[in-house]
């Protein structure tokens, strides 16, 4: 069963309001992920049930972070990690679970989901619930957190208040931040895995040396979040491909994943803004059509003249 299909089940026990209970006072990235996890795939009525008295929380159908109680079933679905630290379940990286990565685990649990549960667990979840059962997420070599909740949403006046309006907002305030930044998260591993489909099994010719050939004109934003995901090896420093416009190939520089705009290598100072002849010339290549003043591209008529350039300009190396 789908994410959004469990949690409509659980809704459907209550009436179609689905009721999640977590603990009150100041909250943690644990059960807040939690919350946007639950709130990416469910659109009905949701109510938030924030209390450690389980006679508040015993008729909710889904509960997080508290009630040490770790129970599934059709009508309701608890998780909570606070058993002694070591007794808490972990991970084969040694990171100990929280609620919200066995949630997680509940919601993907479909081989469908297994790649996106993977990609978030790397990138978000391990480092999560290694903060919260406070064990050093760089000693466990995880990456550093995208977004710390409690100094810039639980300041220390409304900590200590009785304000449950005001908590009450910060608290929705900061889910919402969080389901965006799965949202973004989600959005980023389906990129990667369409790079991967595309440059691994679908498009690709040839890809040697630092030079990818391709069947038609790529998207450029790709190849760079290629090279973000390969060795440095692998890394794709000139694109080869058809230019359709004009019947001919084009050599094209790949920038630096680094927001940076500069690229691996250029074409050569002396081809830079030569043309026809003159280009074929100086490069000592036949077929030669222009090569741009900046030296971010050239054309040549032929496939293999433009690969021909393209080793030439690897061997040369020029970055500007």
């Amino acid at each position: 069963m789908n994410p959004t299909d469990k949690l409509t089940s659980l809704s459907s026990k209550r009436g179609g309001t689905l009721y999640v209970g977590t603990h009150p006072n100041k909250f943690h990235l644990d059960e807040v992920t939690a919350l946007a996890l639950i709130k990416r795939h469910y659109k009905g009525p949701m109510e938030v049930v924030r209390s450690r008295s389980w006679n508040d929380l015993k008729d909710c159908q889904l509960v997080v972070d508290v009630g040490n109680k770790n129970e599934t079933a059709d009508d309701h679905v608890y998780f909570d990690h606070h058993e002694a630290l070591n007794k808490r379940e972990e991970y084969k990286n040694g990171v100990k679970y929280a609620a919200c990565g066995k949630l997680a685990e509940w919601l993907y649990d479909e081989d469908a989901y297994k790649p996106w549960l993977a990609f978030l667990l790397d990138e978000y979840l391990y480092t999560v619930q290694a903060i919260d059962n406070g064990q050093n997420y760089k000693a466990l070599n995880l990456c550093p957190p995208i977004f710390q909740v409690t100094p810039l949403m639980n300041p220390t006046a409304i900590e200590n208040s009785n304000d449950d309006s005001m908590q009450k907002e910060l608290f929705n305030q900061t889910v919402d931040m969080v389901t965006t930044i799965l949202d973004r998260l989600y959005a980023k591993h389906i990129l990667i895995r369409n790079t991967r489909f595309l440059f691994e099994n679908e498009i690709v010719k040839y890809k040697k040396d630092g030079i990818l050939v391709l069947s038609s004109p790529p998207d450029m934003a790709l190849v760079e979040q290629y090279n973000s995901i390969v060795e440095p090896e692998a890394v794709v420093r000139l694109v080869v491909f058809p230019d359709f416009a004009f019947a001919k190939y084009k050599v094209h520089a790949v920038n630096r994943d680094d927001g940076s705009n500069e690229a691996f290598l250029r074409l050569p100072k002396a081809w830079r803004g030569l043309k026809g002849k003159d280009l074929s010339s100086k490069s000592n290549i036949g077929n030669g059509y222009i090569v741009a003043t900046n030296g971010f591209f050239g054309t040549w008529r032929t496939l293999e003249s433009a690969m021909q350039a393209a080793r030439k300009a690897i061997k040369l190396g020029e970055v500007d």
